[in-house]
């Protein structure tokens, strides 16, 4: 099926890599599975003492080059356009037309969420900053939500395959929470 972009904003290169987050079920498309794919910027920036704050962010390293990644995860629905011919004057039922012509015209992406990272290479660390689901796309709290428990471990095993090696990252630390070790990472010192 062709992917039209719905807008201008769709085609806008600030969006950098593309990739499928997870499997889920949602109300909104009647609990069938459907694959959470993810839009993604990266680009690297320079920080300095006075843009990070210790208690947030636990890095020793005080100035250098971070990786900044904001995420969008998006469904991938049909983009469905209805042509409604209108009555001369409305019906007892109240109906003002009727539909003469339902066609598929493509694809759109239904954004379901956000997420913004920071990546610090000299301390081996990422710092997820938020990763949510809109309070439409949950059919639970945020914290017991199974489609919010997968959007995370989606956005951590992007986060292993983009990092590169468990090497290279010793922590993935969730704003507001103690840093959670992956399994078969080296330990933070």
């Amino acid at each position: 099926m062709k992917e039209r972009p719905s807008d201008e904003r769709e085609r806008d290169p600030y969006w950098t890599a593309d990739i499928g987050l997870f499997e889920g079920r949602f109300r909104y498309t009647h609990n069938e599975p459907v694959i959470v794919r993810a839009r993604i910027h990266q680009a690297t920036e320079r920080y300095s003492a006075d843009d990070i704050h210790p208690d947030i962010v636990p890095v020793a390293t005080r100035a250098g080059s971070r990786t900044y990644l904001h995420l969008q995860p998006y469904l991938l629905l049909p983009d469905i356009r209805l042509t409604v011919g209108l009555f001369p004057s409305p019906q007892p039922s109240g109906a003002i037309g009727e539909v003469v012509v339902a066609e598929e015209t493509g694809v759109r992406r239904e954004q379901i969420g956000a997420a913004q990272m920071w990546h610090y290479p000299a301390d081996g660390i990422a710092v997820i900053w938020e990763a949510y689901l809109s309070e439409a796309f949950r059919a639970a709290s945020l914290a017991t939500d199974t489609n919010m428990q997968r959007l995370w471990v989606g956005i951590e095993d992007y986060l292993l395959t983009y990092l590169g090696s468990p090497h290279e990252t010793d922590k993935i630390v969730r704003f507001g929470r103690d840093a959670k070790k992956r399994d078969g990472w080296k330990t933070a010192t």
